[in-house]
């Protein structure tokens, strides 16, 4: 979990983060059967990842945002 400490992101918060990402993926699944749980996973996960980005350029990780930011650019 190196990464995680790299960007100051608190232990204490790890396994809340971890609950959040298995959470969103169960709600996708879930969205197969029940449409409105999918759409509300689907943006808790956009937010998710979002807020990872975020927490990577306050760490001024630049050199780990370059990839996601040039398949955006496709």
């Amino acid at each position: 979990m190196k990464p995680l400490t790299d960007y100051g992101v608190p232990r204490s918060w790890w396994t809340w983060l971890g609950a959040a990402k298995a959470a969103g993926s169960a709600g996708l699944l879930a969205g197969l059967f029940v449409p409105v749980v999918g759409v509300l996973a689907g943006i808790g996960l956009v937010l998710y990842f979002a807020g990872a980005v975020v927490t990577v350029l306050r760490a001024r990780s630049y050199s780990t945002v370059v990839f996601p930011c040039s398949t955006w650019a496709r």
